[in-house]
């Protein structure tokens, strides 16, 4: 459809401005998802961490409430996985089965990997988190409104609840 469009046009160019956006996201994924390994494991280690395939018989992870946990981590502080991130569902996955706290996975997505990310436009307030589509999240002016399923709780923009959020 692009190249279908008369050059210089307005559509041509905000076509070309989402294209952009999108693959700049996707790059940004992929390298946060990738520091966040080094961090966490080390130079060396965190790759091939990552990446590891658990044997035929068991499953992707042991704790499936720390993988949505961990997503949501990474999402609140880096923007939305998107339909595109969810190949990397499986590092979140050998995060949990390393027995990384979400302290740890909080901090490495805040400190390091995605503090300076201006994530807004791919914000889970906007996509939703990719764990739970049942989640609703908006801001009323104040704070942060957040729906888990049944259970409500306020969270104020500027600090964590992890009670109410990471609490099962």
């Amino acid at each position: 459809m692009y190249e279908q469009l008369e050059d210089g046009s307005e559509k041509k160019a905000e076509i070309l401005k989402e294209i952009t956006e999108k693959l700049n996201h996707r790059l940004h994924l992929d390298s946060s998802i990738d520091f966040i390994g080094k961090l966490i494991f080390g130079a060396l280690n965190g790759p091939t961490i990552l990446k590891n395939i658990r044997p035929s018989g068991q499953p992707l992870v042991d704790d499936w409430d720390c993988l949505k946990a961990m997503v949501r981590v990474f999402e609140t502080h880096c923007g939305s996985l998107t339909l595109y991130g969810m190949k990397h569902m499986r590092a979140f996955a050998n995060i949990c089965n390393s027995g990384i706290s979400i302290e740890s996975m909080e901090g490495a997505c805040i400190i390091s990997a995605c503090g300076g990310y201006n994530s807004a436009k791919w914000s889970p307030l906007s996509h939703g988190f990719s764990v739970d589509h049942r989640n609703c999240m908006r801001f009323d002016g104040e704070r942060y409104v957040i729906n888990f399923c049944v259970r409500s709780c306020l969270l104020k923009a500027s600090s964590f609840n992890r009670s109410c959020l990471w609490s099962s």
